[in-house]
């Protein structure tokens, strides 16, 4: 059921135009007869004709399936429409102009007319009540389409390499997907002089019409014109590379952590044997000291020479807890450094929870 949608969201991400009509094919391809009913049809009025069939099936499939397949539908004519599908498009046409040539049908079969499948008149959808309601109802649609309006522009990212950036004509093609100096490459509107004027997207190398190019991304702090699909495009590439520096991010986060840890085990180690290393300097001594002046140890030592053993094992002491003092000096400016690093992650940890909570859709 989500593969239509992920399917469309999938072509958005790699530069799909959402109001591209379906363009001629070559007569050798698989099923070109088949396409070419359709010619000249964009994305959102092909799919008002499956929800059109799914319609006229009511009463003879099963109704549980029909009900799943409109919900779909009108899923993918909301994801469609989020992304730029105008409901506005004019009928399909069957005919393009094009610089080359005055006007064509098709590739496949000639000057042929070609057969409609279905009232073409009828699919601007905007003004076909039957339509918007087959595909989510106005409320839903029209909701959808003011937040693709309220978008106007995004940043490039680093990765995104702009192939065209001269104020030059472009070379026109004869081919499916034609780029023509007298009609958009897109949605196939004519170009005028003051109305509907020709541009130019510097990603695609294609000449768009207005309502075809309706969003501006930042390139290097210049502002530059693409079309809408090209627009789509490098959104996703900067919310993917986005993604993946908070990823790279939060790795080295975490190996830092990592390290804290393993700082904070072999200072506890440290402590653990500098105990008994204090344990070790004090409890023999100690206890010996007390004995002899308690007159409780036996010894053949004159008071003198027991005295002297005893400044011996002191001095020794004293060597011990200096050198005890140095390292505990050290650990004391390596906790204050982990402190500080630990309040450092803990500032970072929280700057990339708001980032992360933000996502492309």
């Amino acid at each position: 059921m989500l593969r239509p949608i992920r399917t469309t969201l999938t072509l958005v991400c790699h530069g799909f135009e959402p109001n591209e009509r379906l363009d001629a094919i070559e007569a050798s391809t698989t099923y070109a007869a088949e396409f070419e009913e359709y010619i000249g049809y964009a994305p959102i009025q092909l799919l008002a004709c499956a929800a059109m069939e799914a319609e006229n099936l009511k009463g003879r499939a099963n109704d549980g399936l029909l009900e799943r397949i409109m919900k779909v539908t009108a899923d993918v004519a909301d994801a469609l429409v989020r992304n730029g599908a105008r409901l506005s498009l004019d009928p399909p046409p069957t005919k393009r102009l094009l610089a080359l040539k005055d006007e064509y049908t098709s590739s496949t079969g000639g000057d042929g007319a070609i057969i409609d499948a279905y009232d073409r008149s009828s699919l601007k959808i905007e003004s076909n009540k039957t339509l918007m309601n087959l595909l989510g109802g106005n409320d839903r649609l029209k909701a959808s389409r003011r937040i693709w309006e309220d978008e106007k522009t995004s940043e490039a990212p680093p990765t995104l390499k702009v192939p065209f950036e001269n104020d030059v004509a472009y070379g026109e093609k004869w081919a499916p997907g034609a780029n023509s100096e007298k009609s958009c490459a897109i949605c196939w509107t004519q170009f005028g002089s003051l109305m509907n004027r020709k541009h130019k997207c510097r990603m695609s190398e294609r000449y768009v019409c207005d309502d075809c190019s309706t969003k501006r991304v930042f390139v290097e702090g210049k502002e530059i014109r693409f079309s809408d699909g090209q627009f789509l495009r490098a959104r996703a590439e900067l919310a993917k590379f986005e993604r993946e520096s908070i990823q790279a991010k939060r790795a080295q986060d975490a190996a830092q952590i990592e390290k804290m840890k393993e700082a904070h085990e072999k200072a506890r180690q440290s402590r653990v044997s500098e105990e008994a290393q204090r344990e070790t300097l004090f409890g023999g001594m100690m206890e010996k000291a007390a004995r002899m002046v308690a007159g409780e140890e036996e010894t053949e030592q004159t008071p003198q020479a027991q005295v002297e053993g005893l400044s011996d094992s002191l001095g020794q002491t004293r060597n011990a807890l200096l050198d005890r003092g140095e390292k505990l000096e050290g650990l004391s400016d390596k906790t204050a450094q982990m402190v500080d690093a630990s309040a450092e992650f803990a500032r970072m940890a929280k700057e990339l929870n708001k980032k992360s909570e933000w996502g492309f859709w």
